[in-house]
C-alpha cells in the first residue's frame, strides 16, 4: 500500500507532520499570507491542520537530528495546543506553553521539553483535531 492510500488511515486524534527541504516547498504558504517560521510552520485550515518542518535551514548543525526533532515537537505543540480555527487549549504556546520547546525562535539542539510541555501535550494527544491530508495524495518528489 503506498502512502497516498494510507492517508485515510490517519485518525482525527493522530498527528501528521510534513518534513520539507525548505520553506520554498511550504504547504502552509499555499494556504495563508502569514509569515512562515524559520524552522517550520503550523496552520489550521478547514481541511485540517498543516504542520511542517524545513530541513535545509538546520543542515550543518552538529546535532541535526536533535534540532529537527525539537522543531517537529514545537510544531506539533502548535498543532495540538493553539492551531485551532476557533480557540485552542492555550492561546499561544510561546507565552503559555511552559518554556522548553514552546519558546519562539530560535530553537536550538540544546533545548528539551519542559515538564509543562510534556503535561500539556499528554493532556491534548487524544483530542480530536483532524490533520491536513490533502498533500499526501501528491506524488513524492523524493525517490
Amino acid at each position: 500500500m503506498c502512502i497516498r492510500d494510507r492517508a485515510n488511515l490517519i485518525q482525527d486524534h493522530e498527528l501528521l507532520i510534513y518534513f520539507l527541504q525548505s520553506s520554498k516547498d511550504s504547504i502552509v504558504a499555499g494556504q495563508t499570507n502569514q509569515a512562515l517560521g524559520q524552522a517550520g510552520a503550523t496552520f489550521p485550515t478547514s481541511n485540517g491542520v498543516i504542520s511542517e518542518v524545513y530541513l535545509k535551514v538546520n543542515e550543518g548543525d552538529a546535532q541535526f537530528g536533535r534540532l529537527v526533532a525539537n522543531a517537529a515537537f514545537h510544531e506539533l505543540m502548535h498543532n495540538k495546543l493553539d492551531a485551532y480555527i476557533s480557540g485552542g487549549v492555550v492561546r499561544d504556546i510561546h507565552t503559555l506553553g511552559g518554556g522548553g520547546l514552546a519558546v519562539g525562535t530560535p530553537l536550538s539542539n540544546a533545548l528539551r521539553p519542559s515538564p509543562q510541555n510534556i503535561q500539556l501535550m499528554a493532556n491534548a494527544l487524544a483530542k480530536s483535531h483532524p490533520q491536513y491530508k490533502v498533500d499526501l495524495s501528491r506524488a513524492s518528489p523524493y525517490p
